[in-house]
């Protein structure tokens, strides 16, 4: 979604400016949890580490690794295709302007 006039909407996509990507294992951008999971454990709230605050405004990514292998803990982790869904990368530059 895009703003416009303060207010969000669908930008369309033209699909043949992106490849597929499949994930081996669930990463950072590409992590999806039940509500009730996320409601009643949260993100990692008893490792200390990931709850203090960092230098870069981004930290390490390490919480990613860390909050997958929390997961796991409590059972099989399950790929999902989503058709029609598009990750933006940020940081690579593909379009003038």
């Amino acid at each position: 979604m895009r703003e416009l006039n303060g207010a969000p909407r669908v930008v369309d996509i033209d699909p043949t400016e992106f490849v597929e990507k499949r994930y081996g294992r669930a990463i950072g951008g590409v992590q999806i949890v039940r509500g009730d999971f996320a409601r009643k454990y949260g993100y990692l709230h008893d490792v200390a580490k990931y709850q203090q605050p960092v230098e870069h405004p981004f930290g390490d990514f390490r919480d990613d690794i860390a909050y997958r292998d929390f997961v796991r803990s409590f059972g099989r982790i399950v790929g999902i295709d989503l058709p029609g869904m598009y990750r933006l990368r940020h940081g690579v530059k593909t379009h003038p302007g």
